[in-house]
């Protein structure tokens, strides 16, 4: 949790520093960011209430459509490193039976063999799998393969942006009964971004 941090914590001071660097002389051309993907839930309360149980079913809204995660995942497969780390910096590590040969934090974490890029369908299930995460259908069928198997696939594409990072803390808390150690997270990185990016001096002369 707190390479984590720091690593987001390091991305605001980026964007501090950027902010800087453009000043008066920056061009009004607009960019393209990805929308956060929002949670769904079947009769949660706010994710920022302390004492919030999740309720299963579920209904998530990821990249893949509406997702229904029947029951409370206990066997889950990630197949991204990303959010290998997010699960366990929301406490789901106990949740987590194996990750993909990327995934190496934090220490200690079930590494296989297993890719996203080339997922082995039989590998995945024979863990008892009821839940896989992951950020792309890469192979464009094994996903859809495990979702006709009865496994539940839930798919977070790479976050473009800070608000898409919460949103997926928030959706994987939801998805793993951790919907409130996600949330105090979000609001911590929030806190600790603001104070960094509020640390960061400003030259008197803006910077073209």
């Amino acid at each position: 949790m707190i390479l984590f941090k720091i690593r987001l914590a390091a991305l605001g001071v980026a964007i501090a520093l950027l902010i800087t660097a453009c000043g008066d002389g920056a061009s009004d051309e607009s960019t393209t960011t990805t929308a956060p993907v929002a949670v769904a839930t079947t009769g949660s309360v706010p994710p920022t209430a302390a004492d919030v149980k999740q309720e299963f079913p579920i209904t998530i809204a990821a990249a893949n459509g509406d997702l229904e995660i029947p029951a409370l995942p206990t066997k889950i497969v990630s197949m991204s490193a990303t959010h290998t780390e997010m699960l366990f910096a929301i406490g789901a590590g106990d949740q987590v039976v194996a990750v993909d040969a990327f995934s190496n934090y934090p220490e200690g974490v079930p590494t296989t063999d297993l890719t996203g890029f080339a997922p082995n369908v039989e590998a995945i299930i024979g863990y008892g799998t009821d839940l896989v995460v992951t950020d792309g259908d890469w192979d464009g069928t094994s996903m859809g393969a495990l979702s006709d198997l009865g496994v539940a696939v839930l798919i977070l594409p790479a976050a473009l942006t800070l608000d898409e990072v919460y949103a997926q803390l928030e959706q994987l808390g939801a998805a793993t009964d951790h919907l409130a150690e996600a949330a105090g997270l979000v609001a911590q990185m929030q806190t600790d971004i603001n104070e960094i990016l509020a640390s960061v001096p400003r030259p008197q002369k803006p910077v073209t």
